[in-house]
């Protein structure tokens, strides 16, 4: 392996805890120092200098991932579309994989996890990010306001609802057909 560019603290910190949550997702709690090194492009005994142990470079990974503001930041870099489908495509894969990728974190907490700052219990907290993703949504519909049927606004909250419902149904609703169904309804037009 070769040497790693060299970093400031801060950075080499987030590269590591970049690299940690697809490896989390793949091989859990289990996953190696060796393999956390090899994804980051680090020597082993780096992450030891950034971190105090395994355990807590995973706590953190999660909590980061499981941070309010995450699904957030992924649907404003959405890049922009020309298309409405493709844009209510990629807002429902971005939804439906972050809570995916969420349950599975979540079972990898640790059973201290009120300790983990993720999520906020509070109601408050909890209406806050809801407003916030609303608002993530109708921004990037918002190109395409002319043609929806309601306000970018109005339109957003179905789009959240559908796109977390999809997750539950049996077997689960691709982003593709639920973008379907939120643009031409459950029906065929009537031929007349």
């Amino acid at each position: 392996m070769s040497r790693a560019h060299p970093m400031p603290p801060a950075e080499r910190r987030q590269a590591i805890l970049d690299a940690v949550v697809p490896l989390l997702l793949a091989h859990g709690r289990a996953v190696s120092t060796r393999q956390i090194a090899e994804a980051s492009g680090i020597a082993e005994g780096t992450i030891f200098r950034v971190f105090h142990s395994k355990g807590e470079l995973i706590d953190q990974a999660i909590a980061r991932a499981l941070a309010p503001g995450a699904v957030i930041d992924e649907l404003r870099a959405l890049p922009p579309r020309d298309d409405l489908r493709a844009t209510v495509v990629d807002i429902v894969s971005t939804l439906t994989d972050h809570a995916r990728t969420t349950h599975r974190l979540l079972a990898l907490l640790p059973l201290d996890a009120d300790a983990l700052p993720h999520h906020g219990h509070d109601e408050a907290s909890r209406r806050e990010k809801g407003e916030r993703t609303l608002d993530a949504i109708a921004t990037a519909i918002a190109p395409h306001a002319g043609r929806l049927a309601t306000s970018p606004e109005a339109s957003a909250g179905p789009i959240l609802a559908m796109s977390f419902g999809s997750l539950f149904a049996t077997p689960s609703t691709d982003p593709d057909a639920v973008a379907s169904i939120l643009l031409y309804g459950l029906t065929k037009p009537e031929k007349g």
